[in-house]
């Protein structure tokens, strides 16, 4: 049984949950036998519901027909409509998002609208209106006359996108000068929507959303980490106490945003203002970002955006687009995702360089300082240090780069650098220092193809391959070698180790006879060596172990293998 409750000229209350979808009060009185009309979209049926018994205030559901609903429309289309002109409350308890609009109706009694639960928006009328949002984050448009607006729990904004003239609006005050010239008070609101002429937005001490629609606006977010959206218009941006974001992402074209001189360009950005301002969400177009000496971080969104952090410890990601990211000074965080092309420069301080699965193609420089770098799927190309339009690189860092999977060049540069590479095909300059390069991930390749070309330099280094076939030279320094797991295949090289005029005192870990081989270059160091022969004959067990005396102080060993191991094929004259 449904009751609804109600005298003649007090509010009515609805509170039976599932009576969902539409709402509407046939009549100007209530009385016995009165028709109440429920509508259910899903289903495009009606239900006519007579009720009787007026007289205590109570009317009773006494009987209901069904029939095809003379509405029509789409199904699954929610709509509520208050009879405004009788001066009714109407409560919902509906756990769903719904619309309320109270301006068709002209009204000639404050018309009060309860909405209880969901994410709702809400238009009242010309007239006098109580609206209190209750549950969900509201979105409340007061409409003409001196309004009460309770948002609730939620993150509740107060709109007047459609005032007549601009507003000025106080959310730690809890007031806002209409339009119309008229005052409508608030309690917990966390945001303002402007209208399209020249607004004063003032927040609180929370966390608010400020925006301030056409027009130059002069938007304050005071305390709290506010979001700040100044619209079309030369606006004023001040952020205030807290890390505050200004945001673009509405704008109809890129962004300029210059913290650099404070000012901004390109429709909704141009000749606006920023003032305390640390963080920048872009449009969906080609933005231009660039920061200034302190922390600050910025969001590209769509487009192919150009961020630069300049001075301070800057966050830049990209978006979508193929974008290109300058770090600058200071110590960096750098991410990209979705780009087709995606340009990373660390720049100065020790940097963080990221870059999402969904990217083709990265190229990045880490620059100065000990920089981390982790890439993904995509085609990579990866300067640990600052390269010189020479193409040298300066800065030595100790720089920690793994490129993940797909095709991967690295050039690590000075410094104590780790380079971790994924399946696919890789290409590692560990250059000065003493390094470690490790493929990890490998599968087996097709023999006689290398796939990857891991070279040492200068320094004592670590370099293991993968179970795919690899072309390892240590280079100078005392170097450990090892060319991963695979499946070897008589007569078939799969790993080869090049060594070279003072490549230092070397180890092999895993050589595997018939399978690898040694290659070095004719007659090094003086040896007078010139073809393999030469090479086997001079290879003898050094404690027990294969070690292979390159002259000139350098030297290979053969863990775990003893000279009677090896044949001619296990070398190569280069």
């Amino acid at each position: 049984m449904v009751q609804v409750r109600g005298r003649p000229d007090t509010p009515l209350s609805l509170d039976q949950a599932w009576l969902n979808d539409a709402i509407s009060r046939a009549s100007s009185a209530i009385s016995s036998g009165s028709t109440m009309s429920f509508f259910d979209r899903f289903s495009q049926i009606s239900y006519n519901r007579s009720t009787i018994f007026a007289a205590d205030g109570v009317f009773t559901e006494v009987g209901w027909t069904r029939a095809p609903n003379p509405r029509g429309g789409p199904a699954f289309e929610t709509v509520y409509s208050i009879g405004a002109s009788y001066g009714t409350t109407v409560l919902y308890s509906l756990n769903i998002a719904i619309s309320v609009n109270l301006l068709p109706f002209p009204a000639v009694y404050p018309a009060i609208s309860q909405i209880l639960l969901g994410d709702d928006t809400v238009t009242g009328t010309n007239f006098d209106d109580y609206i209190p949002g209750y549950a969900g984050n509201d979105l409340i448009a007061p409409g003409l006359g001196s309004d009460l607006v309770h948002g609730g729990p939620g993150l509740d904004r107060i709109s007047y996108a459609d005032a007549v003239a601009g507003i000025s609006v106080s959310l730690a005050q809890g007031y806002t000068f209409d339009g119309g010239g008229l005052i409508d008070r608030f309690i917990e609101i966390e945001g303002a929507v402007g209208s399209a002429f020249a607004d004063l937005i003032g927040g609180d001490d929370g966390a608010n959303i400020l925006e301030g629609g056409a027009g130059d606006d002069q938007i304050f977010g005071w305390q709290g980490d506010d979001v700040l959206i100044g619209g079309t218009g030369v606006d004023l941006l001040d952020g205030g106490d807290g890390v505050d974001t200004v945001s673009y992402e509405t704008a109809s074209m890129g962004a300029v945003v210059r913290f650099d001189l404070g000012i901004g360009a390109g429709t909704d950005a141009d000749g606006d203002t920023f003032i305390s301002i640390e963080r920048v969400r872009g449009s969906n177009f080609a933005d231009l970002l660039i920061g200034g000496d302190a922390d600050d971080s910025f969001s590209g969104l769509g487009g192919d955006d150009m961020l630069v952090g300049a001075g301070g410890n800057d966050c830049l990601a990209g978006g979508e687009g193929s974008d290109t990211l300058y770090g600058g000074d200071g110590d960096d965080v750098l991410y990209s995702d979705f780009g087709a092309r995606e340009t990373l420069f660390g720049g100065a301080g020790n940097d963080r360089i990221s870059a999402d699965l969904f990217v083709v193609e990265t190229y990045v420089r880490g620059g100065l300082g000990n920089d981390k770098i982790l890439l993904s799927l995509g085609n990579d190309t990866v300067y640990g240090d600052e390269v010189l339009p020479d193409g040298s690189s300066v800065g030595a860092g100790d720089d920690q780069i793994d490129t993940g999977e797909g095709t991967n060049t690295v050039y690590a540069g000075g410094g104590a650098d780790a380079i971790l590479c994924g399946g696919g095909h890789n290409i590692v300059y560990g250059g000065d220092g003493d390094d470690t390069i490790t493929v990890y991930q490998g599968t087996f390749s097709t023999p006689g193809a290398f796939v990857n070309v891991l070279l040492g330099d200068a320094g004592n280094d670590r370099i293991t391959g993968n179970a795919a076939s690899d072309y390892i030279e240590g280079g100078a320094g005392n170097d450990t070698l090892a060319a991963g797991q695979e499946y070897p295949i008589t007569g078939v090289v799969t790993d080869r180790f090049v060594f070279r005029s003072g490549s230092g005192n070397d180890a092999i870990l895993d050589f595997q006879p018939g399978s690898d081989q040694v290659a070095i270059p004719v007659d090094i160091n003086g040896t007078g060596w010139t073809t393999e022969a030469d090479i086997l004959a001079a290879l003898h067990d050094v404690n027990g172990v294969a070690t292979l005396d390159l002259a000139g102080g350098n030297s290979i060993t053969f863990t775990g293998l003893h000279s009677t191991a090896f044949t001619i094929a296990d070398f190569i004259i280069l």
